[in-house]
Formats: C-alpha cells, structure tokens, sequence
C-alpha cells in the first residue's frame, strides 16, 4: 500500500500486507496449524506432515501454542460479538462443541456480523486470520522488535 500523503511529506510512505495464513516470525503456516488441530488422533508423524517440519517437538510446540492461540482467538471474538444484538446473529450456538467447532462457529458468526455491518463491503475473515493475530500473545519467546534485534552469538573458536 502507498499513502502519497506521507510520500509529500517524507516520510514513510509504503506498508506490506502480507496473507493472513502467515504466523509472524515463524515458517509453518496457520491455515496448516489449524488443520493439525483438527485431526482427532494427534498422531505427531501425522502432524509433522501437514506442518511440513521432521522433529516432534516442534509438531508439539506448534500443537501447544496453536491451541493456545484458538483459545485466546475465540475470547477476543466472542468480546467482539458481545457489543452487538442477538438479533443479528441468528446460528444457534451449542456448549457441548469442543474448542476447534466454537472457534470455526464464532468465526462464522463473525462473518456475518461484518456483513451485516457493511453490506457488500464487509470481508469475510478466514479463521487462519485469527490465529496468526493472536499467536504473538501466547508465544512469549519472540517479541514484536525479534527481526530488528542483534543476537551476538558466543565465539566457537
């Protein structure tokens, strides 16, 4: 995106959209963590092969911090979805869905609320999105500035 107001003025004027099935600093796609949430087995062969990755653990770090992430999407747009009427959204919403079918139906609801909300102009968000926006908040170990920060690395010689 450009701004050529900020163009005239000097200052930094472009800003990168980048797809929202990506997960900030990491390689494994959120659309592909989400589908490894899915599987019911949680077999970690099969999880390192929809990940794409060859060690375990990091098919169990990718599970742990996924499940996080649906957890905390879900409580950020069930806050969201709170602030308007009940009349909008009319999908009845059961309690005995595990975590995953909530998540996908507070999505849903979501979707329909931006259209409601927009018209034609409201953008329907895939769940993907909301994984990769919370991930930053239950991942503690990289921070927003880890690209820009110099690790010094310890002298092997």
């Amino acid at each position: 995106m450009i701004c050529k107001r900020a163009k005239e003025r000097g200052k930094k004027y472009t800003k990168r959209l980048l797809p929202d099935f990506l997960l900030p600093y990491r390689v494994v796609r959120s659309d592909k963590t989400l589908e490894a949430l899915q599987k019911s087995s949680h077999k970690l062969d099969e999880v390192c092969s929809i990940l794409g990755c060859i060690d375990f653990r990091t098919a169990r770090e990718y599970l742990e911090y996924g499940k996080k992430a649906v957890k905390k999407a879900s409580l950020a747009i069930t806050e969201r979805l709170s602030r308007f009427s009940s009349k909008i959204l009319t999908t009845p919403f059961r309690l005995e869905q595990d975590y995953i079918s909530c998540f996908h139906s507070l999505v849903a609801r979501y979707n329909v609320l931006q259209i409601h909300l927009y018209g034609g102009m409201g953008i329907p968000y895939n769940p993907s999105y909301f994984i990769g926006i919370n991930w930053n908040s239950v991942h503690p170990n990289k921070s927003m500035t880890y690209v820009s920060d110099l690790q010094i690395h310890p002298d092997t010689s």
